[in-house]
């Protein structure tokens, strides 16, 4: 989390990251939502590689960057449906203008979002498991 720290210091960034078995290629910006018109500080999530998908990486990563994070975050081109729905079941609202859509989520959706994750996906790997 310590790169990604330094990264949103900056006003304009960018770099790949690996945490946890996840990789992406993240973005710091400025860019207008669609949705309410207005510009927003962001950190732009452009790709993500997960070494082991289904077993909660991503989902963990998430719930730290969420705790932290105090701006707009963009999930650029969400290509896989099963991503899609993950990103909306978050909360996030979608960019449809763009195919395969993107993805806004702001920060007062992130208490939600957080309880979301560590109900529904956190909890639900650490059940499988035993």
């Amino acid at each position: 989390m310590e790169q990604i720290r330094e990264m949103l210091k900056a006003p304009k960034a960018r770099g790949h990251v690996a945490l946890g078995g996840v990789h992406l290629y993240l973005r710091v910006t400025r860019r207008v939502d669609p949705n309410s018109n207005s510009f927003h500080d962001t950190l732009e999530i452009a790709s993500v590689e997960v070494e082991e998908r289904g077993r909660g990486a991503f989902s963990r990563f998430l719930v730290r960057l969420l705790k932290e994070l105090g701006r707009v975050l963009y999930v650029e081109n969400v290509m896989e449906e099963r991503f899609q729905a993950y990103w909306e079941r978050l909360g996030a609202v979608s960019d449809r203008r763009h195919d395969p859509p993107s993805y806004w989520l702001h920060p007062d959706q992130f208490p939600r979002a957080i309880q979301i994750l560590e109900e529904c996906y956190i909890s639900r790997l650490q059940e499988e498991s035993v």
